[in-house]
């Protein structure tokens, strides 16, 4: 008898998260909503990541594939790959969703069966707190699901989606869905290849948890090693479309903000010559205009005020 196909694929990049697997995983086990195979993709882990993964491993449902270390892009594109579902659902390795978030995306889904990408809001998790996230959508439609008319304008905050809380339609998209070369912002560069021609449907609702604690703090090293999507090759491309040339300058911020905190002044400066100040808000221009030094200090603070859920806005 041949196995029916699954309505959702879940697919997990997995490297070096041995705190987190395990209450990822049984985030997934634990929906509502049961129709649904697990791919975990072990990207050449060398802590206990797989051995936390051994009690799961006859539960059924479960492929584990274990790769030589190529990369977040390169794993999610082999999940991609290897599902067998209708849709295909993407989940961090320290990231978790809510009981119920399957289930909704199936009723999104029915919803709006002509839709190909759809996405959740999400909680942020900053040293085990539970954080709302800020984003430019109307604050009436939360708990409701629709049709995002201006994706970039409500991304230009927090991304909503985020990758780990992103669902897409298997047979609308060919891989690979990610570029592999990029290291860094691998998702900046995936809503500017599919989301600038294809609609995004919402469910204005946190339906998951995003680990924020270890993600945000990046030493000199790694971002000097990171390779980043090429942004100024996309302010050619979508030349003339002032709403995503807002959104590409507002990621070119946030970079130069971060190199400012590693001390890589250089690369800052070559941040700041390819973005469009006009894009930026008064403050913002104000703030990577100033020393590294300063800058992180203010994100010291950032930190700091943030573990009692109070919010810089300028960055």
């Amino acid at each position: 008898m041949t196995e029916s196909i699954p309505f959702f694929s879940v697919v997990i990049p997995l490297y070096n998260k041995e705190d987190y697997i395990e209450r990822t995983l049984r985030s997934v086990i634990n929906q509502s909503f049961n129709d649904y195979e697990i791919i975990v993709i072990n990207d050449g882990s060398t802590d206990k990541s797989l051995e936390k993964l051994k009690p799961y491993i006859n539960k059924g449902r479960l492929r584990i594939i274990t790769q030589l270390n190529k990369g977040l892009s390169y794993s999610r594109n082999e999940g991609f790959r290897l599902s067998e579902g209708q849709y295909v659902a993407f989940l961090d390795a320290d990231d978790y969703w809510h009981p119920d978030y399957l289930l909704s995306h199936k009723a999104s889904i029915e919803a709006f069966p002509k839709e190909v990408i759809f996405g959740t809001s999400y909680s942020q998790i900053i040293d085990g707190k539970a954080l709302d996230i800020i984003t430019n959508i109307d604050q009436r439609l939360k708990g409701k699901t629709f049709v995002l008319n201006d994706f970039f304008t409500a991304n230009i905050r927090q991304f909503i989606p985020c990758q780990s809380t992103i669902v897409l339609r298997k047979n609308a998209f060919e891989l690979p869905l990610y570029d592999e070369s990029i290291t860094y912002f691998e998702d900046v560069d995936f809503y500017l290849n599919h989301c600038t021609n294809k609609s995004v449907v919402i469910t204005y609702k946190p339906l998951a948890y995003i680990e924020f604690s270890q993600a945000n703090q990046m030493s000199k090293t790694a971002l000097t090693n990171k390779i980043l999507p090429d942004l100024s090759a996309y302010k050619k491309q979508y030349r003339g479309n002032k709403t995503i040339l807002n959104y590409i300058d507002m990621q070119l911020y946030k970079i130069g903000i971060k190199y400012a905190v590693a001390g890589e002044t250089e690369k800052k400066k070559e941040i700041i010559s390819i973005i469009n100040m006009d894009s930026l808000t008064f403050k913002q221009r104000m703030l990577i205009s100033k020393p590294n030094w300063i800058i992180k200090r203010l994100i010291d603070v950032k930190k700091m005020l943030l573990k009692l859920n109070i919010r810089m806005t300028s960055f």
